[in-house]
């Protein structure tokens, strides 16, 4: 409810905040358009030298196509799973190298005697 003369400030004040917005990103909006534009440039061969391999597969080797399919499958998904091995053996490293002057767990090691005092209190409720 309220009088006109309140609902047109704010719908002044919205006006202004709105174009505010669009000002401050209309640098950035030409700098975005050309990102997606090469993106998409870059990426479009790509995706049509997929699609026309497909193609070339199912009409020329239509007994072979869930074969080979599955094999190109299964390449990539070995090739993921490698390059996550990898990356899991680097962070290995990485952490071992880290940690190296640091003291270890052994039998003879200093660090195992260490004694711990803890206190379990149980906290009573409040009512």
């Amino acid at each position: 409810m309220g009088c006109n003369s309140c609902k047109q400030k704010n719908n002044i004040e919205t006006n202004k905040n709105v174009e505010d917005v669009t000002e401050s990103l209309s640098g950035l909006n030409i700098f975005y358009r050309l990102i997606a534009f090469f993106t998409i440039s870059i990426s479009l061969p790509f995706i049509l030298i997929i699609l026309l391999g497909q193609i070339f597969i199912a009409f020329f080797l239509p007994s072979k196509y869930n074969l080979i399919s599955k094999k190109i499958g299964k390449y990539f998904n070995d090739l993921m799973e490698k390059s996550i091995i990898k990356r899991r053996q680097k962070d290995f490293e990485k952490r071992e190298k880290q940690f190296k002057e640091k003291g270890e767990y052994d039998d003879d090691s200093n660090l195992l005697n260490i004694e711990v005092y803890e206190e379990n209190n149980d906290i009573e409720k409040q009512n």
